[in-house]
């Protein structure tokens, strides 16, 4: 399990290999001010824009063969697919934002199945955790496709799981792993981040940790 020296050395690696970090934070606060500020009949199209914003340059590999993944389909139909599972799962989607997964005795495990289900139908499995960690930053964690096969969520054993399944499980690693560390609050505010970082460090660039 991770440590918070860990944690502080990946922080620090992060920042120095990973410049989109930049775009996470402008996002995050876009969001925040979208949610805080914007009447519901005008919320959902406005986070669609802003997440997609991100999205676009953070899972840019998705998106370089979006072609070949749905054809005929523009980017603006994409938008509106997006725009209809958020507003399809709203009311649980800001619910979930004002909870942290440090604080949650029961994560509410069939609501986030559902909802990841639809959001991978429209951005894919990458793209979904991304999306739902920005709209619910301290309790939905990311992954990618190198963290999934890092923590043998591609195993036998997660062979004929749905990837909402294998998102589970990795919430409750994580929960886990959170747990595990104890007091982290001179590290950070959101110990998901700090675990992505980490996560991204081991197992996206191969960064060794003792």
């Amino acid at each position: 399990m991770p440590t918070l020296a860990h944690l502080r050395t990946a922080r620090k690696e992060f920042k120095r290999i990973e410049p989109r970090d930049f775009f996470y934070w402008s996002v995050t606060k876009l969001v925040a001010a979208v949610v805080d500020t914007k009447a519901r009949t005008s919320m959902v199209d406005e986070l669609v824009r802003v997440l997609m914003m991100l999205l676009m340059t953070w899972n840019k590999n998705y998106y370089r063969f979006f072609n070949d993944r749905k054809p005929g389909m523009t980017l603006e139909g994409h938008f509106r697919e997006l725009e209809v599972v958020i507003s399809k799962h709203f009311d649980r989607l800001i619910k979930f934002r004002s909870q942290k997964i440090q604080e949650t005795a029961e994560i509410p495990e069939q609501d986030i199945r559902d909802i990841f289900e639809d959001f991978a139908g429209v951005l894919g499995r990458v793209g979904a955790a991304k999306c739902l960690h920005l709209l619910a930053p301290g309790l939905l964690p990311l992954w990618d496709a190198a963290i999934l096969k890092g923590y043998g969520l591609e195993k036998a054993k997660y062979r004929h799981r749905t990837d909402a399944e294998r998102y589970i499980a990795f919430i409750r690693l994580s929960k886990a792993q959170i747990d595990n560390l104890g007091d982290f609050s001179s590290l950070t505010d959101n110990p998901l981040k700090s675990l992505d970082e980490y996560n991204y460090c081991r197992f996206t660039k191969k960064v060794a940790f003792d």
